[in-house]
């Protein structure tokens, strides 16, 4: 009785467990709807849980009152649930990003972020995202702390300048591009979607690895690869939108610009003068709007598919990309277009090889319009022509202005008898494979080729907009053609050992390698006019007798030909150590050796070391930090680049055969007969060698409360020696004359310091999450040696003002604006005779009330050349960007702002020369008897005085705050996405460029480099000088992003 009565409890007891208890069940899947095995699923607060299976399935017995689930995974983030009276629980795990960024792509391999002792940013590929963009650049500018990048025109696939830590070279400075460990000058070929991260090397430690490219900063970029024993996926994503002009040129309207002709002239004009149709302001009103006429709104669009996947011993990733951008300034006249296809795929043959390859085929289509040119910019004509000109004659033909004759044309003709393109075929494919013959040692051989074949074409269309022919500015009597082809050739042979080992706790990696790059580049071009022909779809070469004597109809006479070959070549080997005790202490030490066939034969060779150290201070345990100060870490790093981006032959003295003008000739014989000869052009130097930068860097991470907040701060000292510039010569060996050349010597130094710091803040509570980041660079500027050189290296020239703008010079910033100060305007007469030297002579004897008063630096009474001195800087004092990420449920919103604060601009969009051309609009605040003004100078026409000489008053604030990027978008949930077989749907609209806070009175005050595409002195020197650039549109995109 007594074991009934026991077991009858017993059975009991088991029943009422049982019934207190209930089975949940559901499935672990990530974002993209992958199914996650091995998920730990925990009931919270007790020891009961378990695991996914591998369809990402479980099944739990919990207790009848529910409670909380935890779900965790290495690198997922860890979600819980309230069960609640739920039985199924269907669970989303998202990547865990701030595991997956300790994770980072350095010089030749990855490292911890923890273990970083240089000063590297990263980029990831949901940043990429948030930003529909045409060129890598975009995707960069402003998110990257230390480097300036910007965007001076606005004209579709045109380049933008970057600019890591400070401009060290009037040379080129343009960082190293590494894509999938293959070294490009440029990386318009690739479409930013299909990149998956951008690590930028900034100091001289990170980027002492690349030796005599990595000068100017390396940027890594890594594209999109297929995951390992990941289900295959197809992602389309496409966007398409509006692009219009955020902002004109505020200029005077005709009967404004009558006003002020009449007040120069001083009255009335004769009635036989073409300017005696302003007399009647009445009559006149408000004119043309030339930049309305001038400015369209215009489409843009993008598709890319792609295809990611991969098994246990094969990955794979195909994409395939079009883009398409109309411009706003005359449409497809400005218009690019890029194609891109890439193949991408990993093998393991077997546990010790494996072997894979990357393919990439790009098709570029460039038109281009001129632009910052004061006499072929059509933005500077629609600013300077005059508003009583109409744009079409009675008989439809495009008008020309009687008054604003010369420079100045139709802008809108401009446009359409002019025709620029240039189109490209790039193909790259790099192949690799690598061993592991034992444990922690990997050996591995890369090889790439990166081919370019390119065309351009120019055409000219003959034109006569006045037949009476008294008016011939606005002319072209013969219509001509120039082609050319190119072709670019890039080799690179990299072999990389790697072994690494851990003993106790001491861990340390050691890398060897050696890099061959040979590159070429051929051109061969020819140019005709008079062609039979006036329209560019039929400006073919025919195969016609060239007559360059002839002037009859259609002879094709040859323009002139050309053609050109430079080849280099670079052999490099390098090494690394990293070591680290303890995950604590952290050593970084690289060497490279570089020979490059771009040098002197006495310095063709150079050595380029670095050092860096790091500590982390929270794993200290006599330190005591705070609670909330979760990691600390103290960095310090040293290291020397060199800069090889030169022209190939610069070393080598040249000799010219006496062909062209003006040609060489020489009288022998008693009959003084003439015979062509040679001459020596520049003088050869064998000593010419590397420009060096050698930069110091101190660094500080800080992380607090759990990682929510981040802070990064780094301070660096940057000297650039040996800068190569043109030596000064005495003048009896003839430079400067004909066709000698100044030569090129290692000379110069500039020093950029500065400090940068990143501030980061993340957020989440239950369906909201945010993080916000700002970033700030201060960078100071200065040449502070320019050898035995002692005049000033001058560049951008303006027509407008008469004369160069922008100066070198030893203990001034780099590129500074040189000019004349304004000390005010002459308000009355007496004003101008007070303004006397010691001797009592007049300072300005030329000028009359309501002229400038320009200020006499040098003290002689007199205002003459050595009056000049530094009026503006282009160069920021601080660059600034903002990002903010909001995320509800399934809504998101980003913002971007941008921001430069400090830099000047000189605006030359005007041409002063020329006195009767259009005005900006606060010329109506000018100086009369009846209304003074302090700051404008009065209307005259014939300037006698050089009011609108090179000042001040042609300088700026160009300091800005831009809400470049403004993206709100849902993303469907999955219940619903799944219904039409997709893993994820998201809808997006976005906006860019949609305010600018300035004061810079002209169209855009993003003004940088004045061309994009060239790198010399002059160009490089010619910074900040606003001729009238080709704006940056506003644009209203929306599109979609959809996984199967």
């Amino acid at each position: 009785m007594t074991r009934i009565t026991i077991f009858g409890y017993f059975l009991f007891l088991l029943c009422h467990v049982a019934f207190g208890q209930r089975i949940i069940s559901g499935k672990v899947s990530t974002e993209d709807g992958i199914e996650v095995p091995g998920v730990n699923v925990i009931l919270e607060g007790t020891n009961s849980g378990t695991i996914t299976g591998l369809n990402g399935k479980y099944t739990l017995s919990v207790p009848e009152q529910g409670g909380v689930l935890i779900f965790t995974f290495i690198g997922l983030q860890t979600k819980k649930e309230i069960i609640g009276s739920r039985s199924i629980i269907d669970v989303i795990l998202v990547e865990n990003f701030t595991e997956l960024q300790e994770i980072v792509v350095v010089g030749y391999g990855t490292q911890k972020r923890s273990a970083i002792t240089g000063a590297v940013s990263v980029t990831t590929a949901d940043e990429i995202n948030k930003l529909p963009a045409a060129r890598l650049e975009q995707v960069l500018q402003g998110r990257v702390s230390g480097v300036q990048i910007t965007q001076s025109s606005g004209s579709p696939g045109n380049a933008l300048s970057v600019r890591v830590r400070g401009v060290g070279t009037p040379n080129n400075s343009d960082p190293l591009y590494v894509v999938d460990g293959v070294w490009f000058d440029a990386v318009d070929f690739l479409s930013p979607s299909d990149i998956e991260s951008i690590s930028v090397l900034k100091d001289a430690a990170s980027a002492a690895i690349y030796g005599t490219n990595g000068a100017n900063g390396v940027v890594l970029i890594t594209t999109k690869t297929g995951k390992k024993n990941k289900q295959g996926q197809i992602s389309y994503n496409f966007y398409a939108g509006i692009q219009s002009l955020p902002k004109k040129s505020s200029v005077l309207n005709a009967q404004q610009y009558a006003e002020l002709m009449l007040e120069a002239n001083g009255g009335l004009f004769a009635e036989d003068d073409q300017f005696s149709v302003l007399n009647n302001l009445s009559n006149l009103g408000i004119g043309t709007d030339w930049q309305d006429a001038l400015f369209d709104d215009a489409p843009i669009s993008s598709h890319q598919i792609s295809a990611q996947g991969g098994s246990e011993n094969f990955t794979y990733s195909v994409m395939g990309s079009y883009f398409n951008q109309e411009g706003i300034l005359g449409r497809d006249k400005s218009g690019y277009e890029r194609y891109t296809f890439r193949l991408k795929t990993n093998q393991d043959v077997n546990q010790v090889f494996s072997i894979g390859q990357n393919i990439n085929f790009t098709r570029l289509q460039r038109n281009g319009i001129a632009e910052n040119n004061e006499f072929a910019s059509p933005v500077a004509f629609a600013q300077n022509i005059d508003p009583t000109t109409t744009i079409f004659q009675n008989n439809g033909n495009y008008n020309y202005s009687k008054l604003v004759v010369g420079d100045i044309k139709n802008p809108l003709n401009r446009i359409d008898k002019f025709n620029n393109s240039w189109s490209s075929n790039q193909i790259i494919g790099n192949v690799f494979a690598k061993l592991k013959p034992m444990e922690n040692l990997i050996v591995k051989t890369s090889a790439s080729l990166d081919l370019i074949f390119a065309e351009t074409f120019d055409f000219a269309q003959s034109y006569n907009l006045d037949p009476t022919g008294f008016y011939t500015h606005e002319q072209n009597l013969l219509n001509g053609v120039s082609k050319s082809r190119q072709k670019w050739s890039n080799i690179m042979w990299e072999n990389i050992i790697t072994y690494g080992k851990t003993v106790g706790n001491h861990n340390f990696s050691i890398l060897v390698g050696s890099t061959f790059r040979d590159r070429s580049y051929e051109q061969l071009g020819l140019s005709l006019g008079d062609l039979p022909f006036n329209s560019p779809d039929s400006a073919y070469i025919y195969g016609l007798t060239l007559d360059m004597a002839s002037d009859s109809l259609g002879n094709q006479d040859l323009l002139g030909a050309y053609e050109g070959l430079t080849e280099s070549a670079l052999f490099s080997y390098f090494g690394k150590l990293d070591y680290n005790w303890a995950d604590k202490y952290f050593l970084t030490s690289t060497i490279r050796r570089d020979g490059s066939s771009r040098f002197g034969t006495n310095n063709r060779y150079a050595t380029f070391p670095s050092l860096s150290l790091g500590w982390i201070l929270t794993k200290e345990d006599f330190l005591e930090l705070p609670n909330f100060m979760n990691f600390a870490k103290l960095r310090f790093s040293w290291g020397q680049n060199g800069n090889e981006k030169i022209d190939d032959y610069g070393f080598i003295g040249t000799i010219n055969n006496g062909a062209g003008e003006p040609a060489i000739r020489y009288v022998f014989g008693s009959g003084q007969s003439i015979y062509q000869g040679s001459a020596a052009t520049t003088p050869a130097n064998p000593d010419r060698k590397w420009e060096v930068s050698t930069q110091t860097n101190i660094g500080l991470d800080l992380s607090f409360f759990q990682d929510k907040l981040q802070f990064t701060a780094d301070y660096f000292l940057k000297r650039t020696t040996d800068i190569l510039i043109r030596k000064e010569e005495p003048a009896i060996i003839g430079t400067g004359v004909n066709f000698i050349d100044v030569p090129f010597v290692n000379a110069g130094e500039i020093i950029n310091k500065g400090f940068e710091f990143l501030l980061i803040y993340k957020k989440s509570m239950n369906d909201l999450s945010f993080d916000l980041a700002l970033n700030a660079t201060f960078i100071e500027n200065e040449v502070t040696d320019l050898g035995l050189i002692s005049t000033p290296v001058a560049s951008g020239f303006n027509q407008g003002v008469g004369g160069n703008i922008t100066r070198m010079e030893e203990g001034l910033p780099f590129g500074y604006f040189y000019g004349y100060k304004v000390l005010g305007v002459f308000q009355n007469k007496f004003e101008v005779e007070e303004y006397i030297d010691a001797l009592g002579a007049e300072i300005q004897p030329n000028a009359v009330a309501g002229d400038f008063m320009f200020s006499d630096i040098d003290g002689d009474g007199k205002i003459t050349s050595d009056d000049r001195t530094m009026i503006g800087n282009p160069y920021p004092n601080a660059i600034l960007g903002f990002t903010g990420n909001i995320f509800y449920k399934v809504f998101d919103l980003s913002i971007f702002i941008q921001s430069f604060i400090g830099n000047d601009i000189f605006n030359a969009t005007t041409r002063w020369d020329l006195g009767v051309q259009n005005r900006p609009a606060y010329r109506l605040d000018r100086w009369t008897e009846e209304t003074p003004s302090f700051t404008e100078p009065r209307a005259v026409i014939n300037d006698r005085n050089g009011n609108f000489r090179v000042s001040d008053y042609f300088v700026e604030d160009g300091s800005f705050v831009r809400l470049k990027n403004i993206q709100f978008g849902v993303t469907i949930p999955k219940t619903i996405s799944k219904r039409v077989f997709m893993q994820k749907l998201r809808w997006y609209i976005n906006v860019q460029n949609l305010l600018t806070f300035t004061n810079y009175r002209g169209m855009d005050p993003e003004v940088g480099k004045s061309n994009g595409f060239s790198n010399d002195q002059s160009a490089n020197l010619d910074v900040g000088i606003d001729r009238g650039y080709y704006p940056q549109a506003r644009v209203f995109t929306t599109g979609f992003n959809v996984t199967f």
